[in-house]
């Protein structure tokens, strides 16, 4: 199986077309895999995940944690209320004492705008942004690229994410409803690729 070009997921503006690809392609084979009786690969069997939940969450831990789980994954959940972060320990000394139990990626979602950057320049585990303060929230712009008509969104077509509207593309009817100003959905549902 490919990888992404990039180590970490901390936003959607690095990504090249090839990993837009990918990502279709992943999504596609996976959507066989929720047909079956048992809902469950081996992708990443052997591979601990680290779910830091700084700020309370329930669509996106349940989803991360399902997703984890289908793909046979050990996980291990934190959330900030009741753990040392209440007596003071910082981000990056909570993120490294729970990669000294052998974690292999984390996946955090945190109040302040950044912090998954910052985490990812500082450890050498695979970072994925589950939301960042006011920044990015990047797994719901490829599902929503995923329940769009194939013939609006197809990989071959990324340049439809760009800015700039060419006459000849469709019009999606799809409609987001969000805080436009502060939402991380919202944010990451724009346009954000190079040269856009």
């Amino acid at each position: 199986m490919s990888a992404l070009s990039q180590k970490h997921l901390t936003g959607l503006k690095n990504l090249q077309k090839s990993d837009i690809e990918l990502i279709f392609q992943t999504a596609d084979n996976f959507k066989d895999v929720l047909q079956r009786p048992i809902k469950k690969v081996p992708s990443l069997r052997d591979i601990t995940i680290a779910n830091l939940f700084f700020e309370d969450s329930t669509r996106t831990r349940m989803s991360f944690e399902l997703a984890e789980k289908r793909l046979s994954a050990d996980t291990i959940n934190f959330s900030a209320s009741g753990s040392s972060v209440k007596k003071g320990e910082t981000l990056l000394d909570t993120v490294r004492n729970i990669l000294a139990m052998k974690v292999d990626m984390i996946v955090m979602r945190h109040y302040s705008s950044g912090a998954a950057n910052f985490i990812a320049q500082n450890v050498n585990v695979n970072v994925v942004n589950a939301g960042d303060g006011t920044h990015e929230h990047p797994h719901p712009r490829p599902a929503g690229w995923l329940l769009c008509p194939r013939k609006i969104w197809r990989p071959e077509r990324v340049e439809l994410l760009n800015h700039r509207r060419h006459k000849t593309q469709p019009r999606s009817r799809q409609r987001y409803t969000a805080d436009a100003k502060n939402g991380r959905q919202s944010k990451s549902m724009r346009p954000t690729y190079p040269g856009a």
